[in-house]
C-alpha cells in the first residue's frame, strides 16, 4: 500500500472498508480445516457482529465506548471477533488458561462491560464472569450471537483516538498494569510492520499465535490485511502442522518467538523436512532475542532469512526491525527503526550519541499516551514524551540497534512475560506459608525460568503448595523449582533479597545428585528412553519432575505424540494435565489399559543392569573381580560403558553417584574394556608408591592454595584469593567432556602457577552449547563470551588465555573470537569438524582475526587424523600456528603432565 493511503487510514473499519473497496472478491481470512472470508464478506460479517454484540451485551452506564472482554481460542473466529469488537468498542482479549482467580482479577482491572464467550462454555471465565455479575454475550459455532440482555442502540465507528484494544502488562514494579492502544496506535504500527516486511497481496500468513498478545491482532492480523495480504487462522502452535500447512496452503511467511523457532528447526531435522519450503520467503522472530547461532541454523534448514525485531505492547508493538535481503543485516542488532522515533537516553533523559550505551526509548503515533490509572507508573515510564521501553542498548554508527540488557525485573519466559508479584500473591494466599519469593534464573530453551523460595508453616506441603498454584496461576506461571527455607535472606533495608535467592537456587541445582530410583516395569523403561531423548539426557529416574528436567510445552508434547504411536492410542485427559514423573505416568496409563504391546523379556542381563543403575558404587580395589562381572556381562555395552567409567575414575573406597558418572562420561562402545582395567592396575600401583613420597605432600600443598567458587551452574572459579587479579593471567577452559580437560582438575591446577594465574572452567560439554545453551548463562557463546567479557572487566584482569581441549576447541576459538581473549589454545582439536556449524564460524574467526592482537594455536599429536583436523582449521584461520607434541597420542595434557614437561609446555604455548 502507499504511503499516502496508508496514513489517511487510521482506524481498523477504514483498513477493512479500503480493502472490501480494492479487492472484494480476494482472499482475508482463511481456516485451513475449511471455511474463508472474503475481504468483503470480511466487512458484511465484522459490521453485522459488531451490532450483534452490542445488542447481546446490553446498555452500559456511561458514554463511554463499551469494553468487551474476549475469551476465545485462536482460530478464525476470535480473529473475526477481534476486528468486529474493535470497530466501534474496546476489545480486551484474556488467555483462557486463566484460573477462575486470575479472570476476576483481570476482568475487574480492565472495567469491562461484558464477556464474549463459545456458546455453552462453562469454564474457568464464565464462572469469573457471573461471580463479578457481567452480561455473557454467547457466540456459537456458526458466530451467530444470543445473549439474556435486551438489544440496545448500536455504538458508532470509533474515532482515530479511541482505544481499541486492552492489554494487560507488568512493569519495572511487577504490578499488572493496563495498556490502552487506540485505533491510531494499531493501525500505525500495523502498517509500519507491513512496509518492513514488504508485504503486498501475494503474501500470505500462517498464523499460529496466542491471539490475547499484541501480536495477534497486530503483526498477524492488521499487518496483512493493511497490505491486502491473505491470513491463515491456524489456531495455536503445533510444529508438525506446520509442515502439513506450508504444504497445503504455500505461505509467505511466519512469525513466532525463539522457542517455536527452534522447534521448527528440531522438527525440520528430526523429519528430513526437504528445503526450499514451499513459497515461504522469510521468518520474523519477535517477543525475545534470537541468538545468532539459532538464526544460522534457522536460515540453512529453511533457506530464508530470519527478521528479528524489537517491540512491545505499549508501541503497538513494532519499534525496530532487521530487513530483508539485499539490505545489510548485522547479527545480534534487532535492526532500525521501523517507523517511529528511538534514542538512547542517559539516566539524566539526554539523547546520547552512536555507540553509547543507555535506556532505550521510543515516541511516535504507534505508542500508547500512558498507563490506565496508573499515575506512578506513568512517571517512571516517561521522560518528557519519550516512553521507556526497560531495555538497554545502544545505536551503532549505521543505526543498528544492539542490546544489552534489562532494566526490567519482568522474567521473560520463551516470550511470555511473567510478573513475579502476581506470582508472590499467589504464593502467598496459599495457608501453609509464612513468606516467599519468585525470581528468575537463565534456562537454556526459553531464555529465563521462573523459581522461587518459600518459608513453610509447620502443616504445610511442597506437593500441596503445588497444586494449590495450579489453581490460581497459568501453568507457564507456575515455579519450576520451590526452594523451601527456613526463613528468606534480606536485604539490610529488610526487602527479600532475590540476588541472594537466584543464586542459592544456581547452587542447589549445583549440587550432587541423589540416587536416581531406576525404571522397572516396561512402562517406566518405556518413558526413561523417550523423556532420555527428547530432553537429551544420559540418564533418568522415575521420581524426577519432568519440568525440573527442563522439560517445557513443546517437549512434552513431542513426549506424548510418541507415547501414542507406540500405544496406539490416544492419551488420557489426566496424563496430560499431570505430566510430572515417570512413576506417576506409568501409573496412569496402566490404569487406563495402556501398556506396550510387546513387552521385553525381563532377562538375568537386564536385572544386573537394572540394579547397578540405582546404586551408588563403592570401588573395592578388585580388579579381578571387576574382570569377572565385565566378562559375565558381555555384550550389556551400557553396563560395561559405565563399570569402565567407575574402575578408571575411582580410588578405592570412593563412593558416586552413577547419574553423575554417566553424565561426565562420553565414551562409546569402541572403548576397550580390559584395556580399561589392565592401565587401572597400573595406575593403582603408581598411587600407592607415590602417596608416601614428599612430591605427593608438596602436590597437595600447591592444590590446597586454590579455593573453588561456584558462579553459576556451569562456571567453576579457581583461585588464591590473597593473591589480587590485577597482573595475573586469567586461563578459560572448556572441554568436550568433563574429564577431558580436568583430567581431574586437580592435576590441571597442580601443573598451574597459582601466584601468577587464575581459572574459570566452564563444566559443561563445551561442543553441544552451540545448540543448547550454557547452563546458567545464556542460551548460545556470545551470551558465554559477554558473562566471560564482565567478569574480566568486573575482577581486572590485564590477560585472557582460552583453553579448550577436544570438542571444546569449537567454544574456545569462537568464544575467544567473540570475547578477544589474548591467546587462544586448541588442544587436540580433532572432533571439531563433527559440528556442523565449525566451517563458517571458522571462516569468520579467520577473517576478522588480528595476529598483532591474539595468538592461536593448534596443538595436536602424533595421530594423523589429529594433524589433519588442524590442518582443515589452520586452512580458515590462517595465522594459527600449528604445534605438533610428538610424545602424545590423544590426550596431550595428561601426557605431558605424566613426562612432567606440562609447565614447560604451557609457558610455551599460551604465550
Amino acid at each position: 500500500m502507499k504511503d499516502t493511503e496508508d496514513t489517511a487510514i487510521r482506524t481498523i473499519a477504514e483498513l477493512i472498508a479500503f480493502q472490501a473497496r480494492q479487492r472484494p472478491d480476494a482472499p482475508a481470512l482463511l481456516d485451513p480445516h475449511g471455511g474463508s472470508l472474503s475481504y468483503r464478506e470480511l466487512q458484511q460479517e465484522v459490521t453485522a457482529l459488531a451490532k450483534a454484540i452490542a445488542a447481546a451485551a446490553g446498555p452500559v452506564l456511561t458514554d463511554a465506548p463499551s469494553r468487551y472482554g474476549l475469551v476465545f481460542p485462536n482460530g478464525l473466529d476470535m480473529a473475526v471477533l477481534l476486528l468486529a469488537i474493535t470497530t466501534g468498542a474496546v476489545a480486551a482479549p484474556f488467555n483462557p488458561t486463566m484460573t477462575v482467580t486470575e479472570f476476576i482479577r483481570e476482568f475487574s482491572a480492565t472495567g469491562i462491560d461484558a464477556v464474549v464467550l463459545p456458546r455453552g462454555a462453562q469454564d474457568a471465565a464464565a464462572e469469573a464472569a457471573r461471580q463479578l455479575s457481567l452480561p455473557i454475550v454467547w457466540v456459537d459455532a456458526q458466530r451467530e450471537v444470543t445473549s439474556e440482555s435486551p438489544e440496545p442502540p448500536a455504538q458508532p465507528l470509533a474515532s482515530p483516538d479511541q482505544v481499541a484494544l486492552l492489554l494487560m502488562t507488568s512493569g519495572s514494579t511487577g504490578r499488572p498494569k493496563i495498556v490502552p492502544l487506540t485505533q491510531r496506535n494499531v493501525c500505525c504500527s500495523a502498517f509500519d510492520v507491513a512496509r518492513s516486511l514488504h508485504l503486498t497481496p501475494d503474501d500470505s500468513c500462517l498464523m499460529m499465535w496466542e491471539q490475547f498478545h499484541i501480536g495477534g491482532l497486530v503483526d498477524l492480523l492488521l499487518a496483512p490485511l493493511a497490505a491486502g495480504s491473505r491470513v491463515i487462522a491456524a489456531g495455536s502452535f503445533d510444529a508438525e502442522q506446520f509442515f502439513a500447512l506450508q504444504r497445503q496452503h504455500a505461505a509467505t511467511w511466519f512469525q513466532g518467538v525463539p522457542t517455536t523457532l527452534a522447534e521448527l528447526e528440531l522438527q525440520a531435522a528430526r523429519q528430513a523436512q526437504p528445503a526450499p519450503f514451499a513459497g515461504l520467503r522469510f521468518l520474523r522472530c519477535v517477543a525475545a532475542a534470537l541468538s545468532p547461532a539459532m538464526q544460522a541454523k534457522l536460515e540453512d534448514r529453511f533457506q530464508v532469512p530470519v527478521v528479528r525485531t524489537l517491540g512491545m505492547t505499549e508501541a503497538g508493538p513494532l519499534i525496530t526491525s532487521t530487513q530483508l535481503p539485499p539490505a545489510p543485516d548485522k547479527p545480534g542488532s534487532v535492526g532500525q527503526s521501523a517507523g517511529p522515533e528511538v534514542a538512547i537516553l542517559s539516566p539524566e533523559g539526554a539523547v546520547l550519541a552512536p555507540g553509547a550505551r543507555g535506556q532505550i526509548a521510543v515516541r511516535g503515533e504507534n505508542v500508547f499516551g500512558g498507563y490506565e490509572a496508573n499515575d506512578e507508573a506513568n512517571r517512571l515510564a516517561f521522560v518528557g514524551d519519550w516512553f521507556l521501553t526497560g531495555d538497554l542498548g545502544y545505536f551503532d554508527e549505521d543505526g543498528f540497534l544492539f542490546l544489552t540488557g534489562r532494566a526490567k525485573e519482568m522474567i521473560n519466559r520463551g516470550g511470555e512475560k511473567i510478573s513475579p508479584t502476581e506470582v508472590d500473591e499467589a504464593l502467598s494466599a496459599y495457608p501453609g506459608i509464612r513468606e516467599a519469593a519468585s525470581f528468575a534464573l537463565p534456562h537454556a530453551r526459553l531464555g529465563e525460568d521462573i523459581h522461587c523460595a518459600v518459608a513453610l508453616e509447620p502443616e504445610g506441603d511442597i506437593a500441596e503448595l503445588r497444586a494449590f498454584l495450579s489453581t490460581r496461576l497459568a501453568p507457564h506461571k507456575i515455579p519450576r523449582q520451590i526452594i523451601p527455607l527456613d526463613t528468606l535472606p534480606k536485604t539490610p533495608v529488610g526487602k527479600v533479597d532475590r540476588q541472594r535467592l537466584a543464586a542459592l537456587a544456581a547452587k542447589d541445582e549445583m549440587a550432587e545428585p541423589v540416587a536416581q530410583s531406576a525404571p522397572q516395569t516396561p512402562l517406566e523403561l518405556l518413558l526413561a528412553e523417550i523423556w532420555k531423548r527428547e530432553l537429551s539426557l544420559v540418564s533418568v529416574g522415575i521420581d524426577d519432575d519432568f519440568a525440573s528436567l527442563d522439560g517445557d510445552s513443546l517437549s512434552a508434547v513431542r513426549v506424548m505424540v510418541e507415547l501414542e504411536s507406540v500405544l496406539d492410542a490416544q492419551m488420557p485427559d489426566d496424563v496430560v494435565e499431570n505430566f510430572t514423573t515417570i512413576r506417576d505416568i506409568a501409573q496412569r496409563l496402566e490404569d487406563h489399559g495402556l501398556v506396550p504391546k510387546d513387552e521385553p523379556r525381563d532377562t538375568e542381563a537386564d536385572q544386573v543392569t537394572r540394579a547397578v543403575l540405582s546404586e551408588q558404587f563403592i570401588f573395592s580395589g578388585d580388579f579381578d573381580e571387576a574382570r569377572q562381572l565385565i566378562s559375565e556381562t558381555k555384550g550389556r555395552s551400557d553396563l560395561k560403558l559405565k563399570l569402565d567409567f567407575v574402575f578408571t575414575h575411582l580410588a578405592p573406597g570412593d563412593v558416586l553417584p552413577l547419574a553423575e558418572a554417566l553424565e561426565q562420561l562420553n565414551l562409546d562402545e569402541t572403548h576397550s574394556t580390559l584395556g580399561f582395567i589392565e592401565r587401572l592396575r597400573m595406575k593403582a600401583e603408581f598411587k600407592e608408591r607415590l602417596t608416601n613420597t614428599k612430591g605427593y605432600l608438596d602436590l597437595n600443598a600447591q592444590i590446597n592454595r586454590w579455593q573453588r567458587e561456584v558462579l553459576v551452574p556451569s562456571a567453576l572459579y579457581f583461585s588464591d584469593p590473597t593473591v589480587p587479579p590485577e597482573g595475573k593471567t586469567l586461563i578459560v577452559g572448556f572441554a568436550g567432556n568433563r574429564m577431558r580437560l580436568s583430567m581431574p582438575t586437580y592435576r590441571f591446577l597442580a601443573g598451574m602457577d597459582v601466584a601468577r594465574t587464575d581459572l574459570l572452567m566452564f563444566m559443561d560439554y563445551s561442543q553441544r552449547v552451540f545448540l543448547h545453551g550454557v547452563p546458567g548463562i545464556g542460551e548460545d557463546v556470545p551470551c558465554m563470551a559477554a558473562y566471560i567479557q564482565r567478569f574480566v572487566r568486573e575482577r581486572g584482569y590485564q590477560r585472557v588465555t582460552g583453553v579448550g581441549v577436544s570438542g571444546g576447541s569449537l567454544a574456545v576459538l569462537y568464544a575467544g573470537h567473540c570475547a578477544a581473549f589474548d591467546a587462544i589454545v586448541s588442544v587436540d582439536p580433532s572432533s571439531l569438524i563433527k559440528h556442523p556449524e565449525w566451517r563458517p564460524l571458522f571462516a569468520e574467526m579467520g577473517a576478522a582475526h588480528d595476529p598483532d592482537r591474539q595468538s592461536v594455536k593448534l596443538i595436536h599429536g602424533r595421530r594423523r587424523r589429529h594433524k589433519d583436523c588442524a590442518d582443515m582449521i589452520g586452512e580458515l584461520i590462517p595465522h594459527a600456528a600449528r604445534i605438533r607434541y610428538p610424545h602424545a597420542g590423544k590426550n596431550i595434557l595428561p601426557e605431558a603432565q605424566d613426562r612432567g614437561e606440562f609447565e614447560t609446555l604451557w609457558e610455551k604455548w599460551s604465550h
